[in-house]
């Protein structure tokens, strides 16, 4: 395809980047003087039904949703044998640029997650499931305000991932019915919004690798590992939050993001996860909603104490030999005196 400079009433001002799909420019709008994001679909695309379908119903996705934490769409159309639509230009960046190696603020990690949930929330009111939540599709603004783009698979509730030339979905980010090929709803786009959260906080996603089906059987069948032996000062509430949504089973997550954003505003950045971390009070009803034991949870994040999964490193782990040893030498000691106490009366 040769360099675009027109494209309806848009002129173009540069490239910003290619996806499976479409190339993103942007763009003037004429006569209005307006900058945009203008999407085209891509040459070979349009010469596949199934690729100009999900151009179609990526623009009618957008267009369903008004929103502050959504990409906004302006108009869909074709020119010249060339499908597009124009969305709102984000002056800004995109999440997976702003996470550092080491993982963001706490502060700003909870700012982005009720964002990205507001949003989430609006489009599942209307129907709409992503199927595709990850850092690059969330753009921030100079404002600091998170957007959700890039509806590109949304609603395409029958394609497989192992259809050929289909990625629906990027395999770090996918759940495990996604990955398995099985019907979806809202929930898919819970578990990867727990990707996401766990990235923001550690710096990376639970599973990677060089192969994809590697990638995809982790989601599968592994047990992530909880964030908090990757970050230390982590709120315990927020560490609870992350492995609710990142449960295998559809049904043990958290049936509604509103849910999520009821449980991030009872996070508390104070209460930090760790072996010398001060233990609660109490086993606040909060922690028992977050964590339900039928789902085989263990809450020893959430109190304090250390915790003993059988499906992390009960054995292994230094802080619970360290807690044993411990608590070994203060019955020896306290035996000692009580010895010492006895001779001398």
């Amino acid at each position: 395809m040769p360099a675009l400079k027109k494209v309806g009433d848009f002129t173009i001002l540069e490239h910003l980047g290619k996806g499976g799909m479409g190339d993103v420019y942007s763009a003037i709008q004429e006569p209005l003087g307006r900058k945009v994001a203008l999407k085209v679909l891509l040459d070979r695309g349009e010469k596949d039904p199934t690729a100009r379908q999900r151009f179609h119903l990526e623009a009618q996705a957008i267009s369903r949703l008004d929103h502050t934490n959504v990409v906004s769409l302006y108009n869909y159309g074709q020119e010249n044998g060339l499908s597009y639509f124009s969305m709102q230009y984000i002056d800004g960046f995109s999440l997976d640029q702003a996470i550092p190696a080491e993982g963001l603020h706490i502060e700003l990690v909870i700012d982005y997650a009720k964002q990205i949930c507001r949003g989430l929330q609006y489009a599942h009111a209307r129907k709409i499931v992503h199927r595709d939540i990850k850092p690059q599709n969330i753009l921030i603004d100079s404002s600091g305000v998170c957007k959700i783009s890039d509806f590109g698979i949304a609603q395409l509730f029958t394609e497989k991932i192992t259809r050929a030339g289909m990625a629906v979905g990027t395999p770090e980010y996918m759940s495990p019915e996604q990955a398995s090929g099985d019907p979806l709803d809202y929930r898919t786009d819970i578990y990867s919004l727990g990707i996401v959260l766990y990235e923001m906080l550690t710096g990376d996603v639970p599973f990677s690798g060089e192969k994809p089906l590697s990638i995809v059987y982790s989601h599968v069948h592994d047990i992530p590992q909880h964030p908090s032996r990757h970050r230390k000062n982590m709120p315990q509430r927020l560490e609870l939050i992350i492995l609710k949504c990142l449960k295998k089973g559809r049904t043990e997550r958290y049936s509604s993001v509103g849910e999520i954003l009821n449980d991030l505003d009872t996070v508390e950045q104070e209460e930090h996860i760790g072996v010398y971390a001060k233990p609660e009070k109490e086993d606040t009803p909060i922690n028992r909603r977050i964590t339900d034991r039928r789902m085989g949870d263990r809450r020893g994040a959430a109190t304090g104490k250390i915790q003993v999964d059988p499906f992390v490193y009960p054995l292994f782990s230094t802080s619970f030999w360290y807690y044993t040893l411990r608590q070994q030498w203060i019955s020896l000691i306290l035996l000692i005196l009580l010895g010492i106490h006895l001779i001398v009366q």
